[in-house]
């Protein structure tokens, strides 16, 4: 029973001088070369890279969901599913990229070339929302991006809805661009 009472008590020292030990570790811990904020150009890129990879793809996945399959021929390929009009299921994996034009937007405000980064984030929330509605329909279109503010239940839109805020979106992009100047990203 000694010899229990003993290990338990050691173990029980052990395990507090543990938790103490371990506090504070904040400075020590902290980067000096890491940044505490990301550059709008660097997001920039990001943006520009998803859109031209079609939502994260290749090119060709572009021309399977884009182009007519039945009249392209891969060489040494194997059957393709849209071929045989297998359309399959799609999920909403291109709305990522909202956080990120969210951030863009955050810290590009109040710099010279920020006119440059609304037309991007607004050309980029319109090309991803088009292709998002064109394969699923109905879509949270004007809540979309509030999860952070605890809006997890987003509100789906009317297909004809989300073009019209397509729409604006691109004449929106449009002024935007035109007022801009050449950015980096």
């Amino acid at each position: 029973m000694y010899k229990i009472l003993k290990k338990a008590g050691l173990f029980s020292l052990f395990g507090v001088l543990l938790l103490a030990s371990c506090n504070k570790f904040d400075e020590i811990n902290t980067n000096p070369d890491a940044t505490g904020k990301v550059n709008a150009s660097l997001l920039a890129t990001k943006i520009i890279l998803q859109n031209l990879k079609y939502q994260g793809r290749d090119a060709k996945s572009y021309l399977s969901d884009n182009g007519m399959d039945k009249y392209i021929a891969y060489g040494n390929e194997t059957i393709l599913s849209t071929q045989y009009n297998y359309l399959g299921a799609t999920d909403f994996t291109p709305m990522t990229l909202v956080p990120n034009v969210n951030s863009m937007l955050a810290n590009a405000a109040g710099s010279q070339m920020e006119n440059s980064y609304k037309g991007l984030a607004k050309f980029s929330r319109a090309f991803m929302f088009y292709y998002l509605t064109m394969e699923v329909g109905d879509i949270p279109y004007s809540t979309t991006g509030l999860g952070g503010k605890g809006d997890i239940r987003p509100v789906y839109d009317a297909q004809e809805n989300v073009f019209k805020g397509i729409l604006d979106e691109l004449k929106d992009a449009d002024g935007f661009f035109a007022q801009g100047i050449k950015f980096n990203g």
